[in-house]
């Protein structure tokens, strides 16, 4: 008999200076806050959305949460709610024995420069290893890739106690469509980390 997969459902959780919350309809990026060129050096255009991919952007990963195959914080200043950017623990496997998921993250353009991801992801990586029983994720190992000369998204994960275990060559392709290698990080609940 198949397993019956759970929706996924999303805590909110907060750090000193932000809120991790589910996206709503209204955190329609402005339009300063798309992806912009360096974005889209490191990503495909499709990952952040702007004011115009929003609504479908949302709907697909809303469906991931349905699925049972990932979940997507809005990052939003404590004081004004606004969205700033995203954080996403996807590639979980689906029902009681999921071990291991990827996590990805972005920034609005005016976002950065202001240490968001290193303050939120150590809170994300508590949910994420915490026991299902206790409302967390349940996971053993999360993952990370990075294209090979993102050097600031490297640092985030360093700092948040990820180490580089391999390269994903040409595995890659950035906004513009040309092949490029990748560095691959992982963190296991077992690892020591930061704080």
């Amino acid at each position: 008999e198949a397993h019956r997969v759970e929706p996924l459902r999303l805590p909110e959780l907060e750090t000193p200076r932000f809120r991790l919350r589910e996206w709503r309809d209204d955190d329609v990026p402005d339009d300063d806050e798309g992806p912009d060129d360096a974005s889209l050096r490191f990503m495909p255009a499709f990952a952040q959305p702007n004011r115009a991919t929003y609504a479908a952007w949302l709907a697909r990963h809303r469906s991931f949460a349905e699925a049972g195959r990932g979940v997507d914080w809005c990052v939003a200043d404590r004081e004004t709610d606004h969205a700033l950017g995203n954080v996403t623990v996807f590639h979980l496997d689906p029902g009681p024995g999921g071990f291991q998921a990827e996590i990805g993250y972005w920034l609005h353009p005016p976002a950065r420069g202001r240490g968001v991801l290193r303050e939120v992801l150590p809170t994300v990586l508590d949910h994420a290893f915490r026991p299902r029983a206790e409302g967390g994720l349940g996971l053993t190992r999360v993952h990370a890739g990075t294209v090979a000369d993102n050097a600031a998204s490297q640092r985030v994960l360093a700092v948040a106690g990820f180490r580089r275990f391999g390269d994903d060559r040409q595995a890659w392709r950035n906004g513009e469509g040309d092949l490029t290698d990748g560095v691959l990080f992982e963190l296991l609940a077992s690892d020591p980390r930061p704080g």
